[in-house]
């Protein structure tokens, strides 16, 4: 039987197992995808024709202001009035030319104009907040004025009703203790009638009677010593009217 042999290999040579020893490193792959070049496109051909790919434009056609090729006068503009491309351009150059020149001579009247403009708005704006505090102002002295005159007229009514209820009341005091006197007397005398009329109640029913008289003749105020009258005279109709058409705001152009 065969002795078997190892291979140099394997671990008995170098003393570390298989699964121990570093794998192989693998070369790295080259990518086989190379840069896309992009391809641009040439330019176009300024006095290409914008219809006909290849065609150069020489004829410039009068009867639609644009440029055209061999193709184009034989197709859509066959029969149109043409001349060459070149005096065309050159016309179309100068009168560009001029309405650039008249287009820049506008500029400064417009500059002028915006500037004038702009001040003006800022004046305008200026005036309206002027016009605003002068508006405030007015109607907040009116306020006042109408809250002082409103404060008089407040005062006036209290002076003139005071005056009045303080006559009236006085009056009311008077009579209702002449009448609490006058009461309190006749029912004195009407207990003293309903007794016995003797020598001894002679006395008493003598200054019962002198009382009666006295009371009978005091000059009470039987009439009204002042009266209700209490009015008012504010005539608002005139003032509303005023009110109304108060200040107004004015412009000229």
């Amino acid at each position: 039987m065969e002795k078997h042999q190892p291979s140099p290999e394997s671990s008995s040579d170098t003393g570390i197992p298989p699964d121990a020893r570093p794998a192989a490193r693998t070369p790295p792959v080259e990518s086989s995808l190379e840069e896309c070049t992009v391809l641009e496109a040439p330019p176009p051909d300024p006095n290409g024709c914008l219809l006909h790919t290849g065609k150069v434009v020489e004829l410039y056609c009068s009867e639609c202001s644009c440029a055209v090729c061999d193709d184009c006068i034989s197709g859509d503009h066959e029969g149109h009035s043409t001349a060459p491309i070149g005096p065309a351009l050159e016309l179309q150059r100068t009168a560009l030319k001029d309405r650039l020149e008249s287009a820049k001579t506008r500029l400064p009247q417009i500059s002028d104009t915006l500037s004038l403009v702009k001040e003006i708005l800022q004046q305008l704006t200026n005036q309206r907040t002027s016009i605003e505090e002068d508006i405030q102002s007015s109607f907040e002295d009116l306020h006042k004025q109408l809250d002082v005159r409103k404060s008089v007229l407040m005062m006036e009514l209290e002076v003139t009703y005071g005056l009045k209820q303080k006559v009236l009341q006085a009056q009311v005091d008077r009579l209702l203790r002449g009448e609490g006197d006058i009461q309190d007397s006749c029912t004195q005398t009407e207990e003293t009638l309903a007794g016995e009329a003797c020598a001894a109640s002679l006395q008493a029913e003598q200054g019962l009677a002198e009382r009666l008289e006295e009371l009978t003749n005091q000059g009470l105020p039987c009439h009204p010593e002042d009266n209700d009258q209490l009015d008012l005279i504010l005539e608002t109709d005139g003032l509303r009217k005023s009110i109304h058409n108060l200040g107004a705001v004015v412009s000229t152009r």
